[in-house]
């Protein structure tokens, strides 16, 4: 009994201390409590997750010594997923602890409270590891690249325990993870500020160095980087770490161009005693810096070939030995160790890829341009977009590729022509010797193509290579050159089944081009001379393989010779636009008029000669393509411009006109005044319009013309109009009304009016937005038509100094993987004196503006050249564009584009991906395809909906906090960090921009607290929407305002007062940013 009484005691006592335990309670015992299990349960395990996941990371990831090895291997783009598990499962255990032991009660109230207590009792949170948790948290997620949760926990940390060490932990970890989103202005800014503030713990001076280091070294300030790397080896390290970052040091050294001190820095790396591959390329590297006579170093490299512990590094001792003999200027020597060092490199893509750009960039600079596209495709199959001049080189490729094809395409035929003008007996003794030389040929690869086959992405490179068909000798007989032999029924498929040639390895749109036109002229030509279904022989060993392609009849030939012809001419524009190859431009130009007299390519491969010797300074042979285009095509547009410099200018005025006298004859066809009507239509059609609009315009001219008819009569004339303009949409429409007439089931014309087949069921919503629009918010400035060409703009001050050219060159790369059939023009424009407008010309309408619009917006790389400066980007018709030009400002038609066209303006753009152009195109086609805008549509009658116009979606719900009311006043609004910012000097910058460009005394600024960490200045004032929207694009251009709020750290938006008072208790920004989007 007494042993159960004291068991009971126990129970109750025990019972008593954990519910004295509980989170609900803040005394020195729970406190006590859920310290120590966080620490050594939760937390513990927490830290334990994290570690095993970065040593997952560190054993995973081989290190790259083809590049400078990154200070931080964790934030490498293929780490991202490595450690998933272990670091969710880290975010996970702090969640735990939080949940279950955070401690957010104020302890119980003391009388006569010491200063001590009274900041105790002020604390938001009464468990230590609680802020220590969400910094580890922050920290999973930088390591998983999710670097806007990670900035949110430290944020977290900053807001909620700022009198805590923990801050300055956090801070450091934001500024990590600013570096790796790439924004530097913010990191730099936590840098300086944690440079200067005294309370800086000693603790973090290794981390705070690393991390400057790595900005530096990011931000190509390899020297600044030296510097703070130098500081923190000074400290403890771990010895794999030390090791590392000892290595970085020797590479920075040398690209700091000081070639001693990093002999020596690699020399201490190899005493550290790393593993062998550190080890050998840090005696490798030491070799490339050794200066004097090459000859030691040359027979030390060649004992490194020799010794069998080398054999998987011969690709690095091959590249090694090229880099020397280069330097030397043995630049044949050079290219044979390169050679040697793609061919040795059967694991080492990183290196394959260095070798080949090497070897490549030394046959590119002799104009070799077949055995550089070889190179250049083999590096593109290993490369990502991640690659130092990712997109110089794979615009160097796809140009290469294109050329290779094209001189492969003409080796081939002449081949083949001169098989076809053999007797029998000659083409059969030359086939029989080309088999018996290709099965010896196959006998002596046998081994090399083994061992080539260990390594699947080796196999792929060499088999691109044969594809392009690289030849030593290019005037080599096509049939004894194996590996082109081997790829016969590839490129007899590519030619006669019109397929574009890409690698299926490769990435989407890596290398994209477009159809070959002389293969669609072919096509068109002989369509009817090729038998699709014949089978097709495949063994190369077998004579019917190359008996199949041998033109033998005038036909044949007749395809054969427009593949040379449209190869030849394609490859003469490559050389000029792609390598500014001048003279071999010429040559195949020349040559290809000399060989072919007359053809589709004479006049403009003389208006191509005619800017190539113009662009030589050769006059006396300018003078002569001029004459000859004049002279031999006066009718040409060629012609024509070179009389009249100003020719396609006018051509565009010209059909901006005829579109307009299009849409006044349907305006008063749909009005059933069909005299005139008729009138206008015979009118525009004296003023020859286009192949699109002709038979539109045809189609209201004999439909107007039908009241005046007999109905016989009437239906002869729809039916030669549907004969002369089939297979357009209208000449559909023109047999219906035909079979209807005919077969009485119209009494006369004017029943087809009745029955709902003509005037108002025409639809053409595009025409009908142009009726009138003099009183619209514009006054009747701007057009609405959509089917103009339209032109996308992008416009930022002058004084930002942003580099034009290197733009252009992004937008022109963007163009070649997305618009490869579509040659756009891109030029640099003054606006006025204060700003610059770059504009992409001409996209076909409003439709396919607005696709190219919102793809090209979202590929942040094409806009590089304008980070962190504010600028404003739309489309604009090509009228609206000259309305723009002439009234040097833009501000007016942001307004028009904002209600028209798209909200998004600026450089604030959504974060998704789209599909690429071509893939919304097609979509955006086929939705619309049975309504397309600025069809005919024929509608039946009876059908519910008689106006034949097509219903608008249905439009989602809006279900939030905010509203959308019209007719109300909008102000200006910009949140910004206080600790940051001058509260007094934004208020008068304001107020002077106010008085500047608006002199309205009804304009009041102010500014308030949204939270402990930002304010908001609010301009209010300013009227409805429209008036709001051009204050902030006013204040976008302004050069003052953009030097004082121009970074990252500011957003700006316009908002109504109403919605004002919710966003300022919400304190969302990204909310009130989706419900915006939405309403728009």
């Amino acid at each position: 009994m007494k042993q159960t009484a004291r068991n009971i005691l126990l129970l109750l006592w025990l019972t008593g201390i954990f519910a004295g335990c509980s989170t609900k309670k803040n005394t020195p015992a729970s406190r006590a409590y859920h310290n120590v299990s966080a620490r050594y349960n939760v937390y513990f395990n927490a830290k334990e997750s994290l570690k095993a996941g970065l040593q997952r990371i560190d054993k995973s990831i081989p290190d790259d010594y083809t590049r400078t090895l990154p200070i931080f291997k964790s934030a490498l783009p293929e780490a991202a997923k490595v450690a998933t598990s272990e670091m969710e499962l880290a975010i996970a255990k702090c969640n735990k602890l939080i949940a279950i032991h955070s401690i957010t009660k104020s302890p119980r109230r003391k009388t006569n409270n010491s200063e001590r207590y009274k900041k105790f009792a002020s604390k938001g949170e009464y468990n230590e590891y609680v802020d220590d948790s969400y910094i580890l948290m922050g920290q999973a997620s930088y390591y998983q690249h999710d670097y806007h949760r990670a900035i949110e926990n430290f944020n977290y940390v900053i807001r909620k325990f700022p009198s805590e060490p923990t801050r300055y932990d956090a801070f450091l970890w934001m500024a990590k993870c600013y570096i790796e989103a790439d924004d530097y202005t913010q990191a730099l800014e936590i840098f300086n500020s944690l440079s200067r503030d005294a309370g800086f713990p000693k603790r973090l001076n290794q981390d705070l160095n690393l991390a400057q280091a790595n900005y530096y070294l990011k931000d190509n300030q390899p020297d600044v980087a030296i510097t703070h790397l130098k500081i923190a080896l000074e400290t403890s390290l771990p010895r794999t770490e030390k090791l590392r970052l000892n290595y970085v040091l020797a590479q920075l050294l040398v690209q700091t161009d000081k070639p001693e001190e990093a002999s020596k820095q690699y020399l201490h790396v190899i005493k550290m005693r790393p593993n062998y591959q550190m080890a050998f390329n840090a005696r490798i590297s030491r070799m490339e810096l050794a200066g004097g006579d090459s000859t030691e170093t040359s027979h030390q490299l060649q004992k490194m070939l020799d010794d069998e512990i080398n054999a998987e590094y011969r690709d690095r001792i091959y590249y090694t030995k090229g880099e020397i003999a280069l330097k030397e200027g043995l630049k044949q020597n050079a290219i044979a160790d390169f050679k040697n060092s793609v061919r040795y490199s059967t694991s080492n893509t990183k290196q394959r890829a260095l070798s080949s750009l090497s070897v490549a960039r030394l046959f590119f600079e002799d104009n070799n341009y077949l055995q550089a596209a070889c190179y250049y495709d083999s590096a593109v199959a290993v490369i990502d977009a991640t690659y130092p001049g990712y997109a110089e080189i794979i615009t160097r490729a796809s140009g290469l590729k294109r050329l290779a094809n094209d001189l492969n395409t003409i080796t081939r035929e002449d081949s083949l022509q001169k098989l076809a003008l053999l007797t029998d007996q000659q083409r059969t003794t030359l086939i029989n010797n080309i088999i018996a030389d290709l099965q010896k040929t196959e006998a002596s690869q046998t081994i090399a193509e083994s061992v080539a086959l260990t390594d699947q992405n080796y196999f792929r490179s060499q088999q691109n290579r044969q594809q392009i068909g690289v030849s030593n000798n290019q005037n080599l007989w096509y049939f004894y050159n194996p590996p082109t032999v081997g790829l016969g029924k590839t490129e007899f498929q590519r030619i006669w089944g019109k397929r574009k040639l890409e690698d299926n390895w490769r990435r989407k749109n890596k290398l994209s081009t477009g159809e070959n036109d002389t293969e669609q002229v072919a096509e068109s030509e002989n369509n009817t001379t090729i038998a699709e279904t014949k089978k097709k022989a495949t063994d190369p060993k077998k004579a019917d393989f190359y008996l199949q392609d041998i033109p033998l009849t005038d036909s044949l030939m007749t395809v054969s010779n427009e593949r040379i012809k449209g190869a030849m001419f394609d490859a003469g524009r490559i050389y000029r636009t792609d390598f500014n190859d001048l003279p071999r431009s010429i040559e195949a130009l020349e040559k290809l008029n000399q060989r072919f007299r007359g053809s589709i390519y004479e006049l403009p491969a003389f208006f191509e000669l005619y800017q190539l010797y113009k662009q030589s300074g050769n006059e006396l042979k300018t003078a002569e393509y001029k004459q000859k285009i004049i002279s031999g095509y006066p009718e040409s547009k060629y012609a024509k411009y070179l009389l009249d410099p100003n020719y396609f200018a006018q051509l565009e005025e010209r059909k901006s006109t005829v579109e307009k006298k299009y849409s006044e004859a349907l305006r008063l066809f749909q009005s059933y005044n069909y005299a005139k009507a008729k009138e206008v239509a015979l009118a525009t059609l004296a003023m020859k319009p286009d192949s699109s609009l002709l038979p539109k315009v045809k189609f209201i001219e004999v439909v107007a013309n039908g009241p005046g008819q007999e109905k016989i009569a009437f239906a002869d004339s729809l039916d030669r109009y549907a004969k002369e303009y089939s297979p357009s949409p209208t000449a559909v429409i023109a047999l219906q009304i035909k079979d209807l007439i005919r077969t009485n089931s119209l009494a006369d014309s004017q029943q087809l009016v009745a029955k709902g087949y003509i005037a108002n069921e025409i639809v053409n919503e595009e025409t009908k937005r142009l009726n009138d629009h003099s009183n619209d918010d514009f006054g009747g400035k701007f057009s609405y038509d959509e089917d103009m060409f339209h032109y996308y703009v992008i416009a930022f001050s002058k004084e930002a100094k942003v580099d034009v050219s290197r733009l252009i060159y992004d937008i022109a790369n963007y163009n070649l993987d997305y618009y490869t059939s579509t040659d756009f023009d891109i030029e640099p424009i003054n606006l006025d004196s204060k700003t610059q407008l770059v504009v992409v010309r001409s996209i076909p309408n409003k439709e396919e503006s607005l696709i190219y619009f919102r793809s090209i917006m979202r590929k942040r790389p094409v806009f590089q050249a304008l980070k962190g400066i504010e600028y404003v980007n739309f489309v604009a018709s090509s009228s609206n564009y000259r309305t723009i030009i002439a009234d040097k400002d833009y501000l007016d038609y942001l307004r028009f584009f904002i209600k028209n066209y798209s909200s998004y303006i600026s450089s604030n753009i959504p974060a998704d991906e789209l599909p690429n152009p071509q893939e919304l195109l097609a979509k955006a086609r086929k939705e619309e395809e049975t309504a397309e805008k600025g069809k005919f549509v024929l509608i039946q009658p009876g059908s519910k909906d008689s106006t034949g116009l097509v219903k608008p979606a249905v439009k989602v719900e809006y279900k939030g906090p905010y509203s959308q009311k019209t007719n109300v006043t909008y102000c200006y609004t910009l949140i910004f960090l206080k600790k940051q910012n001058d509260e007094a000097k934004l208020i008068k910058a304001f107020e002077s921009f106010n008085q500047a460009n608006f002199g309205a005394a009804s304009i009041k600024v102010s500014v308030e607290s949204l939270d402990d960490n930002r304010s908001i200045l609010i301009v209010n004032g300013l009227g409805e929407k429209g008036s709001a929207m051009a204050y902030l694009q006013k204040s976008v251009s302004d050069s003052s305002l953009n030097k004082l709020i121009g970074g990252n750290n500011f957003r700006k938006f316009i908002i109504t007062n109403e919605n004002l008072v919710i966003f300022k208790k919400e304190k969302n920004l990204i909310q009130y940013m989706e419900f915006f989007n939405q309403v728009k």
